[in-house]
């Protein structure tokens, strides 16, 4: 389920745990790092970095990183990590 990292924060700092945030470089990544979290019932932030960025490019990491995390059995955030513009 794609949820805000907003949302996920409160709900870790009520309950005392961390989440882990995983960088993306592929489509396999993304799917492997999903997969993971939900056989250990964890929430996780999904990001992708400039260097995945250009190489994906940025609508192909979005759509990859909220598909997924759209159709998660656990909650995943969508971050665009160490983003320097909005360009």
């Amino acid at each position: 389920m794609l949820v805000t990292l907003k949302e996920l924060v409160q709900v870790a700092y009520k309950s005392d745990y961390a989440i882990p945030a995983f960088n993306i470089h592929t489509y396999e990544d993304a799917v492997a790092i999903v997969k993971g979290a939900e056989e250990m019932r964890s929430p996780v932030i999904l990001m992708a970095s400039p260097s995945a960025i250009r190489h994906l490019g940025i609508r192909i990491a979005a759509c990859i990183m909220n598909e997924l995390a759209e159709n998660a059995k656990v909650p995943v955030v969508s971050h665009l990590d160490h983003a320097t513009d909005l360009d």
